[in-house]
């Protein structure tokens, strides 16, 4: 573990701000990762470690927010990043703000799905997406956090080009006996998502 490792371990918790005040102290430089939950939920949390970063006496605060972070958004959880970041500007903080695209990960549960029900039901199929991944993510702040990021700045965080979920690795043309499953793919009618790009009609899924 990290505490063998040679590193110093505290517990911090968003929803108990005074103990995360403490778990800050001394610290110069903080990471708040997007926590989980509805709006409401993340933007008071989210405020809760900014609040703890300067009452601790941080110098800088290096948040991860999403990809186009507006309530006109069809993203519901916007509207936090949106609040949180425009928090963040007005805490006299140093910042640096990583927007973070769309994980190729958050697609796992869809393709899990689509090899025991032999369908793929996932939102905008046929859209290219440029993905990231977590390590990308990470290294971006980590990178951040060690000096190679410019205070003040937003970064887009994009994957090297755009794909569309069946032409992931993941999801290819070949044959039920080159592929543990038999997946075909829709897209799913909400009012949600927009578009009716017809997909191919049949596809293997890893």
């Amino acid at each position: 573990d990290l505490a063998s490792r040679g590193y110093e371990v505290v517990h911090g918790d968003y929803d108990e701000p005074a103990g995360l005040r403490a778990a800050l102290d001394g610290v110069d430089r903080v990471l708040v990762i997007s926590s989980e939950g509805g709006n409401e939920q993340r933007l008071r949390q989210h405020r809760a470690a900014i609040d703890a970063a300067a009452q601790a006496g941080a110098r800088l605060v290096v948040y991860t927010s999403a990809a186009n972070p507006s309530r006109s958004s069809r993203f519901e959880m916007a509207g936090a990043h949106e609040d949180t970041e425009a928090y963040l500007k007005r805490s006299g903080l140093a910042f640096i703000i990583l927007r973070d695209g769309p994980c190729a990960a958050n697609n796992d549960d869809f393709f899990t799905r689509a090899k025991e029900t032999g369908r793929l039901a996932l939102p905008g199929v046929a859209a290219k997406v440029a993905y990231v991944t977590h390590t990308d993510v990470a290294e971006a702040a980590a990178g951040a956090l060690t000096g190679r990021g410019e205070e003040g700045r937003i970064y887009e965080l994009t994957g090297p080009r755009p794909s569309t979920a069946t032409s992931s690795p993941r999801c290819s043309r070949r044959s039920p006996a080159e592929r543990s499953g038999r997946a075909s793919c829709r897209q799913p009618s909400s009012p949600s998502f927009s578009g009716s790009q017809d997909c191919p009609k049949r596809w293997y899924v890893a």
